[in-house]
């Protein structure tokens, strides 16, 4: 549902914000490029660390990320930053 919500929100939120389509395009990105860099990753760290304890930490790290986003739509900086965080984690949790 987290992956889902932005592209969701970001036709109105883009309308209020003044966001062209290729910023638009940036911040609905920013999240495979987390998501894509850490999937082997993960499963390192399942195999040294043990599964439940790999997705404990992804679970943890994409809900912090998914909870800060609104706070983080005041600047494209932040919103890239927890888009990318979001990624990363869930990518962890492949």
């Amino acid at each position: 549902v987290d992956r889902i919500n932005m592209s969701l929100t970001i036709i109105p939120m883009a309308a209020e914000q003044g966001w062209s389509d290729s910023t638009q395009g940036y911040v609905l990105a920013a999240f495979f490029w987390g998501y894509i860099c850490t999937q082997v990753v993960g499963g390192y760290l399942a195999q040294r660390f043990t599964g439940e304890k790999t997705l404990l930490v992804a679970v943890v790290g994409w809900s912090l990320a998914t909870l800060m986003t609104p706070l983080a739509t005041s600047s494209l900086a932040l919103l890239y930053m927890c888009r990318v965080i979001m990624g990363v984690f869930e990518g962890l949790s492949l």
